[in-house]
């Protein structure tokens, strides 16, 4: 039997996307998304925890979520989670996880204020 590894995610570009070149030679882009989730305390406070998720995108969906993605940007992934080895500025290996997008929905853009217009200055006669 087969199990099931099946991610679906929807938060905040939380910095902008990374550009990366695996050993193989494959171009890559590594997202940080944020997700939030609302507990109640036992006061009857509620408090939001911020969860940060490895997001790597590969092929063409990369090279969109590069031109299209911009820090604290809304999107959504599809993928599963992979794990992987790398080595640790100390020389030793270590592992993590991280989920591989098969499909990024874009929402939009994150408004922004717009800036007050200025009025022109005009020095008094």
């Amino acid at each position: 039997m087969n199990g099931i590894n099946r991610v679906f995610l929807m938060g905040y570009l939380g910095r902008e996307p990374e550009s990366h070149q695996s050993k193989s030679g494959k171009n890559y882009v590594r997202l940080s998304l944020a997700t939030h989730f609302n507990k109640k305390l036992e006061t009857g406070e509620k408090e939001e925890t911020t969860t940060w998720h490895k997001i790597t995108v590969f092929g063409k969906t990369a090279e969109r979520c590069q031109s299209n993605l911009q820090k604290g940007d809304p999107f959504a992934v599809e993928g599963y989670l992979s794990q992987y080895k790398y080595d640790r500025e100390d020389g030793g290996e270590a592992t993590a996880h991280s989920v591989v997008a098969q499909q990024i929905h874009f929402i939009g853009r994150r408004s922004k204020p717009e800036p007050e217009p200025l009025e022109a200055f005009s020095p008094a006669p």
